[in-house]
């Protein structure tokens, strides 16, 4: 690395949060569309929460307040953030009654996106996310993915992989959770009562057929966020375009000649 960027953002000074339950998967960028357009850049979160994922981490962190009508956790939930870095002015609306506006509009839409939302403290609706990862860590063995999509095809994917992945892997629970609005997810794949005996020929059958799916049939990513690495050099070689690759080489060795890293950009 020769040279970061640094940007400073102002902190928040008012937050809201909700839990929003959507009333299918392909109503979630209903709702997302909705949103961006009545808050702008006020809306600083969209996180997709599977109910799996949800569970585990209630189950985990038992201080954890179940913020479900009677505790029942629903399929999918996303967690939205409003945000402004200002301090609450009297000529403005409050921010709470901001969100519970924009969230009852998103509920006349005549697609109905929303089957339920949950007005909560942002302390408490966050901690409920930041749950996730351990919980699903404690819930078995984990294979876990990092994928992008266009954020139209997000939830079409989840959507094939709750109806493909019982019928290829039955023994795995799906427990995602991600940035929808920036269409990435964790799509995570828990093994309950450890891994198989045969861990590294198993690992990569999965992995050979998840990311197929992913970039075959859905146009993604197989990785979003962290880069290629060990795990995915196969992948980048399989799937990458050949120019692509001439150009992440040119880039290399323009900027960091060092052989430094596991990934090899040919």
């Amino acid at each position: 690395m020769t040279e970061a960027v640094l940007n400073l953002e102002r902190l928040p000074q008012q937050s809201a949060t909700a839990l929003v339950v959507p009333s299918s998967g392909t109503a979630v960028f209903d709702i997302l569309n909705a949103l961006e357009t009545a808050l702008g850049s006020q809306l600083s979160a969209f996180e997709g929460m599977s109910g799996n994922a949800m569970c585990h981490a209630l189950k985990h962190a038992p201080g954890l307040r179940n913020p479900f009508a009677r505790g029942d956790i629903p399929d999918l939930a996303i967690l939205v953030e409003v945000t402004r870095t200002w301090a609450p002015r009297a000529e403005e609306q409050d921010i709470d009654t901001l969100l519970e506006t924009c969230l009852a509009e998103a509920w006349e839409l005549p697609t109905e996106p929303l089957a339920d939302a949950l007005i909560g403290r942002p302390e408490q609706t966050w901690a409920l996310r930041h749950a996730l990862s351990e919980g699903v860590k404690h819930a078995g063995h984990l294979f876990a993915f990092d994928l992008a999509f266009e954020r139209g095809t997000l939830t079409d994917f989840l959507d094939h992989m709750r109806s493909a992945l019982p019928v290829k892997f039955p023994e795995l629970q799906i427990c995602d959770f991600g940035h929808y609005g920036d269409g990435g997810v964790h799509f995570n794949l828990s093994r309950p009562g450890g891994p198989p005996s045969d861990l590294a020929a198993y690992e990569t059958r999965l992995r050979d057929w998840v990311i197929d799916i992913t970039v075959r049939q859905f146009g993604g990513s197989f990785s979003a966020e962290h880069g290629v690495g060990r795990k995915n050099q196969a992948y980048f070689d399989a799937y990458t375009p050949a120019p692509i690759k001439r150009l992440n080489k040119v880039l290399k060795t323009a900027t960091s000649p060092a052989p430094l890293g596991a990934a090899r950009f040919h």
